[in-house]
């Protein structure tokens, strides 16, 4: 009997460590972390013009709109070394990135061992990327050794190994603000403003029914990347993530180079953004210019073409359709060949929001409606132009590409414009498609309904990437597409994430096509912040979105039994928004930049 035990035992040892072997020798991508210890004080941040973030346990530096994972060097003359020992075998690439302030030049040494096998010097502050090609023991020491007068970012090291680029696993999530489904074609818009969005569409899922956790920037885009509803992660304008509160990108990072470009303002850096991402970049001037998305897709294929990880994960965002709407002329005469106006903002620019219900005249609607079709449409120009370059350069099929905005606008369609003040599906709406690897799923039109809260689950599962199911409120996609998903309710909200303080709460529950919206009344002194005046709001809104979509009947006194059994999760999440808006948080510094781009957006 011992012996057939022994026996089992020594079998079982030896497949577990057969299996470790396979495993490592599987090894393709490894990040090895820095140790620098030197803390760095403030006054040397202001003298570099830097920012500094620690977030369980990891290093951000912020330098102009870009963010870097990493340490800091701080030189004045005196040399630094940092030693890695990678414990790999075979041959790999190692990179890291440097963002390098110069008061005179920076000269940088890498050694395998004791042989020298890098030699940069530098003369310019700016961003460089050091990589080279080595076949490591698994002994080997690499020791990086820095000199010269000035502070060095260095970015996160990664060992990994080449691919060939169709081998390789892209994931591109795409985000074009503020765009509402209802101006797309592939969502029955009358005009053609995406037709190469459209003809995107056919190679992926198009989620009909998609909705986003609120309806302004912030506070959606959290609930995108945390998978958390709006009253969850409790953000409110002045301050940063919750160190306490999972940022999905930090999973994502285990097994991919993760990198952005956006457009910043309200997910810049300094309200979180940056966790998990080895290269966060935020685009000057996305917001105001005609050629945003231009500038967006350019960059990201430069980029593409700089590194050649096995796998990455890119977040790339344009503020293209937000107001101020201001495309090319080309693209306005499409659809107005003689427009009385060639650039609009929404009418809350300038005014703080206090024109939110501003009643226009129905020409100066099509007006601002036409500088918003154009603005799709140039925005799909250059999208179009970036699909063709991953097609051609063989990345797409082996990609996922997923298609989304953070929350729509308003043209009056409920007494409002631009958006944050409601919930209506003119801003809560938005177009979701989801390209997956090898087409899976082409062509499919899901009508069940879902959120934003779900992309990170997805992408999550399908490239099994651990992380916490019992902290995120979003569900994975592809249980939905395989009819395996439960039916559940879909909120949005504005409590804690609401950016005008006359605004009360609302809250809106979707569930088989049946909507209501919770509002709490506005008072005196918050109906009179606005002129006009907002219009006038029932306690409890309820639509059949099937027989009306555009939310024009109101059904609550034939439904008051269904709604009645929501009033306690309205209560409970009420709580939860007056709780978040006491409670402190980290506190985010606004620098004058920052306040401009905010007015240009007209969010102050």
């Amino acid at each position: 009997m011992k012996k057939k035990i022994f026996i089992t035992l020594f079998i079982l040892i030896i497949c577990v460590s057969i299996f470790y072997i396979c495993i490592k020798k599987k090894v393709d991508f490894k990040r090895v972390e820095l140790n620098v210890s030197k803390s760095v004080n403030s006054n040397i941040l202001k003298t570099y013009n830097l920012k500094s973030f620690n977030v369980n346990q990891t290093k951000y530096y912020q330098t102009g709109g870009l963010t870097i994972k990493g340490d800091l060097l701080v030189l004045e003359g005196r040399g630094q070394k940092i030693s890695l020992e990678p414990n790999l075998k075979g041959d790999f690439i190692f990179n890291f990135e440097l963002f390098v302030k110069i008061d005179n030049r920076i000269l940088i040494d890498v050694y395998r061992n004791d042989i020298k096998i890098i030699k940069k010097r530098f003369y310019k502050t700016g961003k460089k990327t050091i990589k080279r090609k080595l076949k490591l023991s698994a002994k080997d020491k690499i020791n990086i050794e820095i000199n010269g007068n000035g502070a060095v970012i260095i970015g996160e090291p990664i060992f990994y190994k080449t691919k060939p680029i169709e081998q390789r696993q892209y994931v591109f999530l795409i985000c074009a603000d503020t765009l509402r489904a209802d101006h797309l074609p592939t969502y029955g818009y009358k005009r053609n403003t995406a037709k190469n969005i459209h003809s995107f569409s056919k190679d992926g899922v198009v989620f009909k029914n998609a909705y986003s956790q609120s309806p302004w920037t912030l506070p959606s885009h959290m609930s995108l990347f945390t998978s958390l509803y709006e009253f969850n992660h409790g953000m409110k304008r002045g301050t940063m993530l919750s160190s306490g509160i999972n940022f999905l990108i930090e999973e994502m990072s285990q097994q991919f180079s993760t990198r952005s470009l956006n457009g910043g303002i309200y997910i810049s850096s300094r309200f979180g953004f940056f966790r998990g991402f080895d290269y966060y970049k935020s685009i000057g001037n996305d917001q105001g210019s005609s050629y945003a998305s231009k500038n967006l897709f350019n960059l990201a294929i430069k980029d593409i073409e700089n590194n050649n990880f096995p796998r990455s994960f890119y977040f790339l965002h344009t503020y293209q359709v937000h107001s101020p709407y201001n495309p090319e002329i080309k693209h306005l005469n499409v659809f107005n060949k003689n427009p009385k106006y060639t650039s609009l903002s929404a009418p809350t620019v300038g005014s703080n929001h206090r024109k939110q219900f501003a009643k226009l005249s129905k020409d100066m609607k099509y007006a601002y409606i036409d500088l918003y079709d154009a603005e799709i449409l140039q925005f799909d120009l250059w999208f179009g132009k970036f699909i063709n370059y991953l097609k051609k350069k063989k990345i797409y099929s082996n990609s996922m590409i997923i298609f989304i905005s953070d929350h729509g606008e308003e043209f009056f369609d409920h007494s409002g414009w631009g958006h944050c003040h409601s919930l209506y599906n003119e801003l809560i709406k938005v177009p979701l498609i989801v390209k997956f690897p090898k087409e899976e799923f082409r062509g499919k039109n899901e009508e069940k309904e879902v959120a934003l809260i779900d992309i990170m689950p997805t992408i999550l599962n399908y490239y099994n990437i651990s992380y916490d199911i019992k902290k995120v409120d979003g569900l994975d996609l592809i249980q939905v597409l395989n009819g395996k998903s439960k039916d559940r309710i879909i909120i949005s909200s504005i409590t804690n994430g609401f950016y005008v303080p006359a605004l009360p709460f609302k809250i809106s529950i979707i569930e088989n096509n049946n909507k209501i919206i919770y509002n709490l009344p506005y008072t005196d002194k918050t109906k009179s912040f606005f002129t006009p005046p907002p219009p006038e709001y029932s306690k409890y809104e309820y639509y059949d979105l099937l027989k009306d979509s555009r939310e024009l009947y109101n059904k609550y006194i034939e439904n008051m039994m269904k709604v009645k059994k929501f009033i306690n999760l309205f209560n409970i999440i009420v709580k939860k928004g007056k709780i978040n808006i006491k409670r402190d948080g980290e506190k985010v510094t606004i620098d004058k930049d920052m306040i401009n781009a905010f007015k240009s957006l007209g969010y102050l």
